[in-house]
């Protein structure tokens, strides 16, 4: 069957406009991403939109299914672009000693979590995380602040390392995810309070250049690993982006264990 120019055409506009804006449960940034083929650029007629409103109006499941045909190509092109990012760089990524960590100290299974506390999505998996950490005694969970959405993100990020050096990294993380309503640094130093965290304390150790390039390093290991929104989870060498209810963490460690 031939194929025609306002048909190429159509497809290749909508997977480029759309493949993006229709993934859900990850708040995106502008990572490094795998490298993709170009494109050449086409000499078009004048009248090619018209043609190309005409094409889409009369077959508008052809587009769908080139649309869905780009996104599952360009998502398995990530999935293994990302799985040998992470053998690489399996020694940084689960290096206990430059991100806090809750768990097992022999683990089977270590899951490496990328989030930042202002995404929403995070937040929603807060539940299933400690959910499974409470009822699996052979499960790690490494801590790595990426705050991509702003200052606050930052702020929150630094706070909660900072925690850590009091051995109340958990608490902070549980406190800051906890916040309801509004997030401005009155509400996060509240929250840190309420817990028992020394704020002046906090902040001055959040202020170091060791913090700060903690939090730089997680930066570079989420580039690394083409991690593009949060959350992003590791689990042994799975890579798994987007939120995660009780269920499918709890697959995600099944299948870790059953390839271990």
């Amino acid at each position: 069957m031939n194929v025609s120019l306002p048909s190429m055409l159509a497809a290749a506009a909508l997977v480029s406009l759309f493949s993006g804006a229709l993934a859900g449960g990850s708040v995106a940034f502008g990572l490094r991403q795998p490298d993709h083929a170009s494109y050449a650029k086409a000499d078009i007629q004048p009248n090619v939109d018209e043609a190309i409103g005409a094409y889409i109006k009369a077959h508008p499941e052809q587009i769908l299914a080139s649309l869905r045909s780009g996104q599952a190509a360009a998502a398995t092109e990530k999935v293994a672009a990302t799985e040998t990012a992470i053998k690489e760089h399996r020694e940084a990524l689960f290096d206990v000693r430059t991100a806090p960590s809750i768990g097992a100290g022999d683990p089977d299974v270590t899951i490496v979590e990328f989030f930042d506390f202002r995404c929403p999505y995070c937040k929603s998996s807060v539940a299933a995380l400690e959910h499974l950490t409470d009822t699996d005694p052979k499960v790690r969970v490494i801590f790595r602040d990426i705050p991509v959405l702003g200052e606050l993100s930052d702020y929150e990020s630094r706070l909660a390392l900072a925690a850590a050096r009091q051995g109340r990294y958990h608490d902070a993380y549980r406190a800051l995810f906890g916040i309801v309503g509004t997030i401005d640094k009155g509400s996060i130093q509240a929250a840190l309070s309420k817990v028992g965290l020394d704020v002046a304390e906090l902040e001055r150790d959040a202020g170091t250049t060791e913090i700060r390039d903690q939090v730089k390093h997680n930066l570079e290991l989420a580039n690394q690993v083409y991690v593009t929104g949060t959350p992003a989870w590791i689990v042994n060498d799975q890579s798994a982006p987007g939120a995660l209810d009780q269920a499918r963490l709890a697959q995600l460690v099944s299948k870790a264990r059953a390839k271990s």
